[in-house]
C-alpha cells in the first residue's frame, strides 16, 4: 500500500470540510426560511445540522400546531 504524504491528507481534509459545508449551506438556509414563515424563531432551522434532532425537529413541526396558525384563528 502507498502512503499518503502531508499535503495530500490536507488537501482531501480540505475538500471534505468544503463538501460539507457545502451542503450544510444547502440545507440550513432553506430550514431557517421554513421556521421563518411558520411563525418559529429562525435560529430553529440550525437542527438541521444536528444529527438525529433534524429528524425530531421534522416530526414535531409536522404535527405541532404552527404559531402562524395560532395567530390567524384556524384549525
Amino acid at each position: 500500500m502507498g502512503s499518503t504524504s502531508t499535503a495530500e491528507f490536507f488537501t482531501i481534509i480540505a475538500i471534505v470540510l468544503f463538501r460539507l459545508a457545502f451542503v450544510g449551506i444547502l440545507f440550513l438556509l432553506p430550514a431557517c426560511m421554513i421556521c421563518k414563515k411558520g411563525g418559529y424563531r429562525t435560529w430553529l432551522g440550525v437542527g438541521v445540522l444536528i444529527p438525529f434532532v433534524n429528524f425530531v425537529l421534522v416530526y414535531l413541526r409536522a404535527f405541532a400546531k404552527w404559531p402562524i396558525e395560532r395567530r390567524l384563528g384556524s384549525k
